[in-house]
């Protein structure tokens, strides 16, 4: 059985536009699209402005339980429910406002429909403008809700917020994980900054090999295979971890002409352009031949003095990240050259403690392999509920049990919705 379905706009209520100044109060908080967390769908910064220093687009009076929607490059899903803590305060016009009727819809139902594929697609499929594609509320309020009677969607919710949890708390473990690292390092080589244990200080030009960035493939998507050596991105490089998961493929005759940026085990791998400029991690092993692109540079350690999980950890604190990113090419920092990234110091340590940490750093990455399977797979749990969910299959058991009453409830929902004409 599927679901009846109804416009999104048919199921929630008004909801105002306002100036800051007519709030009453010195200040309010905003909530603005670099606010949301996209990966939780929650609300993670709202900050704090005076109304006199409103931007132009803070005009959304928001409420608790509001589901708030990026119109503004809606591929991404920046979206979340409003807490109760930030009821009454000021949103962004780049947000639709949905209020959920609750005689029709259960808020937290509807939040979970703006995270279904369908609804993005939908919303990917209507935007406009290439470069900074956008909807408009309207085609928000267009977007089809299937909607099952009240009963059934607070079952829904039920079952979907014990799945999210699940994948909450893994995530939670997750980033508490990526702390023993670093904290590992300091424990053992002391303070970057301050240097208390006086290691020799030196570039990373003395203490590497080679230093070069990869290449674009020439061919265009002609270059590209299903199976071949790999492409390393700048997407494949986190922070202290690579995920080759999503990784690009060239053909053998692609790679053959790559030969500068053929990737060897041992290799330290640091994004150089873009938004993800600084991430920074070692390659363990491959499962082929790799190379990489523009967008990445190759480290090649002197195996005679740096262990590479020594340069990859030590690059990725906070002191030689600030280093990096605050390196300036031209009028603004775009990329980081060769002689830039060979200029950078480090202070190096005996090969001793070096390798200690090389072994302690191989156990953590062990157990966070094994936690970052369990989160992938917690992951495509809750992928796999939401589809469920909108397509009546996740509850179809519990409507069997539940029908009369069902059936009495759906009476009233096509009541709400279609009222009779007045007379």
């Amino acid at each position: 059985m599927s679901f009846a379905s109804i416009n999104i706009g048919a199921a929630c209520v008004p909801t105002e536009q306002i100036s800051p100044a007519s709030l009453g109060r010195e200040a309010f908080r905003y909530i603005d699209i670099s606010g949301i967390d996209r990966d939780s769908k929650v609300i993670a910064s709202a900050n704090p402005l005076l109304c006199s220093d409103a931007p132009s687009r803070a005009r959304k009076l928001v409420r608790a339980d509001d589901v708030l929607v990026s119109t503004v490059r809606p591929n991404l899903n920046a979206v979340a429910m409003v807490p109760t803590g930030l009821d009454g305060e000021i949103a962004s016009t780049g947000f639709a406002v949905l209020r959920a009727n609750a005689d029709i819809v259960e808020p937290k139902y509807l939040f979970y429909r703006t995270m279904h594929p369908e609804f993005v697609d939908f919303l990917t499929t209507n935007a406009t403008g290439a470069s900074y594609p956008a909807v408009s509320d309207a085609v928000v309020k267009r977007a089809l809700l299937p909607l099952p009677p009240p009963s059934e969607q607070r079952r829904i919710v039920e079952i979907l917020d014990q799945a999210d949890a699940l994948r909450k708390r893994a995530r939670d473990a997750g980033a508490k994980a990526a702390r023993i690292l670093p904290a590992l390092f300091l424990k053992m080589f002391g303070d970057p900054v301050a240097n208390p244990m006086g290691w020799p200080d030196i570039t990373i030009g003395e203490i590497t090999t080679l230093v070069t960035s990869g290449l674009t493939p020439r061919g265009g998507a002609g270059v590209y295979v299903d199976k071949g050596p790999m492409l390393i991105r700048s997407q494949n490089v986190l922070m202290n971890r690579l995920d080759l998961y999503d990784v690009a493929r060239i053909t053998p005759d692609t790679h053959a002409h790559m030969r500068r940026t053929r990737v060897e085990p041992g290799d330290v791998l640091l994004n150089i352009t873009g938004a993800s400029i600084g991430r920074v991690a070692w390659v363990r092993h491959l499962d082929s031949e790799a190379n990489v692109n523009q967008h990445v540079c190759i480290m090649r350690p002197d195996a005679d003095v740096v262990e590479p999980s020594f340069l990859s950890t030590c690059l990725s604190l906070p002191y030689h990240q600030s280093m990096i990113t605050g390196i300036q090419t031209g009028a603004s920092r775009q990329a980081l050259n060769h002689q830039q990234i060979r200029q950078l110091r480090v202070s190096v340590p005996s090969r001793e403690r070096q390798r200690e940490f090389a072994q302690r750093e191989a156990g953590l990455h062990n157990m966070n392999q094994l936690r970052h399977r369990a989160h992938a797979e917690l992951e495509s749990t809750f992928d796999t509920l939401l589809r469920r969910a909108f397509s009546g299959q996740l509850t179809a058991k519990w409507r069997e049990v539940h029908m009369q009453e069902l059936l009495a409830e759906m009476q009233e929902q096509a009541c709400l919705l279609n009222p009779p004409a007045p007379n």
